[in-house]
């Protein structure tokens, strides 16, 4: 609208008082601090707090990578290439192909929940319930997993604070 003043210098501002004002609002987006992030490193690496080895690699897998709970949900086996220490998915929200690194922290946290806590199955999903049926975490499942390990580090306890795993992101 406002293009037209120069055109109509006269009948446009009447037009444009007469529509609403647009309020610009900004949402304050909410991050980890570094004290936060450190928190939640001790946390994941500490070994007499009650975080399944499950929820350590998920935690550390979100920490490294930045992963989105549905990619992690739907991780498979085929996901890994642990010769060339990589993770290959195809992002579930944008169908876009994502190569990462797999470093030896993330990759060591993965090994250690497949080989003495994953129980026994044949599905191709790396993380899975650990009740029976046996199957393949949900969204929600993962995003229940950031709650534990922030109330574990003792942080975001605060009602209206963002206790999800995008703000790793």
């Amino acid at each position: 609208m406002k293009a037209c003043i120069p055109y109509h210098p006269e009948t446009c501002p009447r037009l444009l008082a007469f529509l609403p004002a647009l309020r610009e609002t900004r949402k304050n987006i909410q991050y980890l601090t570094s004290e936060e992030f450190q928190k939640i490193k001790e946390a994941l690496t500490d070994d007499e707090n009650l975080l399944t080895l499950r929820d350590r690699a998920i935690g550390i897998l979100v920490l490294y990578t930045g992963l989105r709970c549905c990619d992690i949900a739907g991780l498979t086996f085929d996901s890994i290439d642990w010769k060339r220490d990589i993770i290959f998915i195809r992002q579930q929200k944008t169908d876009n192909p994502l190569e990462l690194p797999l470093t030896a922290v993330v990759g060591n946290a993965i090994y250690d929940y497949l080989s003495s806590e994953r129980p026994h199955t044949e599905s191709r999903y790396i993380f899975i319930s650990q009740r029976k049926p046996f199957s393949r975490l949900k969204n929600k499942s993962i995003g229940n997993v950031a709650v534990r390990i922030m109330k574990t580090a003792g942080i975001r306890q605060s009602k209206g604070d963002r206790k999800g795993f995008h703000i790793f992101r």
